[in-house]
């Protein structure tokens, strides 16, 4: 099976632009995209909650662009060109992705919490709930851990 919109030839901007539309029509407030060099990510505020989804960009030098599936050496406008492909593929997906989610609640097929949970951002840590809750699964799933150890949310730090 091939990678979603592996071949699409909608341009990264116009997904960007798509995923501000449905957020729009999704009724979503403070919607704020930054772009820097590495990353680019999308906050937004629905239900009174902090969401955010970032997307951080592969390095333009990678062997997968770099080479062919089969290892064949590309030049560096194929390579440009791979990368490229790869940057609208990922930027559809994640398009798809939060659309989908927005979705979903809407419906009433899931529920927002568990449908978002992941980008929810923690209001204290400013980290997303997978940023916090990553490590602690990890280490709860660690064969050599002794002891489990709880999975609760850090509380404020100290100013």
């Amino acid at each position: 099976m091939g990678r979603y919109a592996e071949k699409t030839s909608v341009s990264y901007e116009k997904s960007m632009d798509d995923i501000s539309r449905v957020l729009r029509r999704y009724d979503c407030d403070a919607v704020s995209r930054t772009e820097s060099r590495d990353f680019w990510k999308v906050e937004f505020v629905i239900r009174n909650r902090m969401i955010r989804f970032q997307f951080n960009y592969p390095d333009p030098n990678a062997n997968k662009y770099r080479f062919t599936d089969k290892g064949k050496e590309r030049t560096e406008g194929q390579a440009y060109a791979a990368y490229e492909q790869d940057l609208r593929s990922s930027f559809r997906a994640l398009y798809i992705s939060i659309l989908s989610k927005l979705e979903n609640v809407e419906s009433g097929l899931f529920e927002f919490e568990h449908e978002f949970m992941a980008h929810i951002v923690d209001p204290w840590s400013k980290q997303t709930m997978a940023e916090i809750m990553t490590p602690l699964i990890a280490e709860r799933y660690d064969k050599t851990a002794t002891e489990p150890t709880q999975l609760l949310l850090p509380g404020p730090k100290g100013k």
